[in-house]
């Protein structure tokens, strides 16, 4: 009922969208409906899975809804980019340079869920056979490479935004905003390594509790979108 309902809102409504948000819709969907639903399942293939999560958080979901909102709310484009071609994508993108910098840094932090995903699960994929990364190459290794990869992105960004809005003239408001937000990213990136130290690779419990927290971080950096 779920799959049909949501199904038949998004046939509804994806008539009336410009070409990004379809794509985001669609896109997300099929993936998404091939991640978890038989026969394709492909959460049982650790390099499909994490292209899966990659493409959905990292590329498809961040400039889908941005250039929808520059396309639509905005009206910031002109009607030539109206219709989909790959010439009116690079034409987007090279004005939006900011999208491209976003979805990168989505991609990585999807990458680093797709790589905790499993950490906690094991036993479970031991016992069902299923070779995901934690179980062919450890869970404390994988959690390791996915706390540190993280951490590296956060910091990474921080740094970039300060040097950044120091060097764009804008208005005092505009700068101290960027410097707090460059600050929160640079308190997430302390705060994440603090609780990976505490963290027994080995313990589902306290791993899920990490990955689960790594998920507000992941909603935080949404939120401070708009002051970078």
């Amino acid at each position: 009922i779920i799959v049909c309902l949501s199904l038949i809102g998004a046939l509804f409504n994806v008539g009336r969208m410009d070409w990004p948000l379809q794509a985001a819709i669609v896109g997300s969907g099929i993936l998404g409906t091939a991640y978890s639903l038989p026969p394709f399942r492909l959460k049982r293939f650790p390099l499909l899975a994490a292209l899966c999560i990659l493409v959905v958080r990292g590329s498809l979901v961040n400039l889908g809804f941005f250039l929808q909102a520059k396309m639509h709310v905005i009206n910031s484009a002109g009607k030539s980019l109206n219709v989909f071609s790959w010439s009116a994508l690079k034409e987007l993108l090279q004005s939006y340079p900011e999208s491209v910098f976003v979805t990168a840094f989505f991609a990585v932090f999807g990458l680093v869920i797709a790589i905790m995903k499993d950490v906690p699960d094991v036993k479970g994929d031991t016992q069902y056979a299923i070779p995901s990364f934690s179980v062919t190459v450890g869970a404390k290794k994988m959690f390791r490479v996915g706390w540190t990869l993280l951490v590296s992105l956060l910091s990474a960004t921080s740094v970039f935004s300060v040097v950044h809005a120091s060097r764009i003239a804008s208005s005092t408001l505009t700068q101290v905003t960027r410097y707090i937000a460059a600050a929160m990213l640079g308190i997430f990136a302390i705060d994440l390594r603090k609780r990976a130290l505490k963290v027994e690779a080995e313990d589902p419990d306290k791993v899920f509790s990490y990955y689960m927290h790594m998920w507000n971080i992941f909603y935080l950096c949404y939120a401070l979108l708009p002051f970078l």
